[in-house]
């Protein structure tokens, strides 16, 4: 299944609702991204990519008190629901939301102080030439200091899951960039799926051109904070802190 046809679906839409407060790894994100932009002034300008039904634009627009944020998403019915909450929530204002594809540029060059791409979008972007793309476009977007956030799915979590990649990483002369391809079952459908190994996730964002200043997995990220992480139940995802070059 095509990731827009996965994320049409009403319960794959009803489990993004499910939580709608910040994670404390996201917080921290937003702490960092405040912390080291060198822009010359505070977050104002937010774009966030795969915004589905709008639970992590809530959070951000209020933790930056953003004048402005835009947030996109592949699918139409998500696209529809976060209308709603924008509208429930007395954000529409400062958050304007509409449906496109991320692989697209909709807005200037240089707009935005920050881009936000969570919740693991890039997971269901199997292609890496598209991956690249998105990339590429949060960089265009970004004025120059400004900051990305983003989480990725890891290749090193459940036992099960970092054999699996370990030896799939054997084939890496013949399967390439396809090491990371992955076709998950959830109980809204299956859909052709993407884990990143750390090394070429950096990488990658630094082929688009990124500085790379923090790339954390969950169990690090909790061991930081003193507090525990199953890795052997939870998914040990990576999230990353990267800033566009002034110049």
């Amino acid at each position: 299944m095509e990731s827009k046809e996965f994320w049409e679906i009403e319960y794959n839409i009803i489990k993004q609702e499910a939580h709608l407060d910040a994670a404390d790894f996201e917080v921290y994100m937003f702490e960092q991204a405040r912390a080291n932009n060198r822009l010359g002034h505070d977050i104002q300008t937010i774009k966030v990519f795969g915004c589905g039904t709008g639970r992590e634009v809530q959070p951000i627009q209020a933790f930056f008190n953003a004048t402005e944020v835009v947030a996109t998403d592949i699918s139409s019915e998500m696209v529809k629901r976060c209308k709603a909450n924008i509208q429930a929530w007395g954000l529409e204002h400062s958050v304007e939301v509409f449906e496109a594809n991320a692989t697209e540029v909709n807005k200037p060059e240089a707009h935005f102080d920050l881009v936000a791409i969570l919740n693991s979008m890039l997971t269901y972007v199997p292609d890496h030439h598209d991956r690249m793309t998105i990339y590429q476009n949060a960089y265009q977007l970004l004025k120059p200091g400004g900051m990305l956030i983003s989480t990725v799915h890891n290749q090193e979590g459940t036992p099960k899951k970092t054999w699996y990649f370990r030896l799939k990483r054997l084939l890496y002369p013949w399967l390439r960039e396809r090491v990371g391809n992955r076709n998950v079952v959830f109980s809204g459908g299956s859909v052709s799926c993407y884990y990143y190994q750390r090394n070429k996730w950096a990488n990658d964002l630094k082929a688009a051109g990124f500085d790379v200043l923090e790339m954390l997995t969950f169990e690090e990220y909790y061991k930081k904070i003193n507090q525990k992480y199953n890795r052997k139940t939870g998914y040990n995802n990576l999230f990353v802190v990267a800033r566009k070059p002034i110049g």
